[in-house]
């Protein structure tokens, strides 16, 4: 985020191949190459893949993405850990769950479920998101 080539476009190139990623093929890659990541973690390696993607898709930057991604304090939460525990208060009312107090390791109709909510809360999360500076505003 801090190298000034991270403030550029991403070129058609580039936008094809975040496009064209896929974070499932990736995990069972990793996981055939001995590399295999907790459930927590395969979920946020899904998370910031969707994230690159739809992000890129709307000309986003890497410091735009990394802004989004990222806690400029340490203290206050990042807007992709805001957009999670929405997504899964959102999941866990869809799936009658009773709040956000899922387990690490979802079923995987609750792990589509908070997928289907993140995809929907990262996309109106994009659509308003504007940078000015250093500072979001939306």
């Amino acid at each position: 985020m801090y190298w000034r080539q991270s403030e550029l476009p991403f070129d058609e190139r580039t936008r094809a191949y975040i496009a064209a990623l896929d974070a499932d093929a990736d995990l069972a890659l990793l996981a055939a190459q001995g590399i295999p990541l907790r459930l927590e973690a395969q979920r946020v390696f899904r998370v910031l893949t969707m994230l690159l993607q739809k992000a890129a898709a709307r000309s986003l930057n890497a410091y735009e993405i990394g802004c989004i991604a990222s806690r400029a304090n340490p203290s206050v939460r990042s807007p992709l850990e805001k957009l999670h525990g929405n997504a899964l208060r959102m999941a866990a009312c869809a799936m009658r769950a009773g709040g956000d107090a899922w387990p690490e390791a979802m079923t995987p109709q609750q792990e589509g479920a908070y997928m289907a909510a993140m995809a929907q809360l990262l996309d109106e999360f994009l659509e308003e998101f504007v940078i000015a500076g250093d500072e979001m505003l939306l």
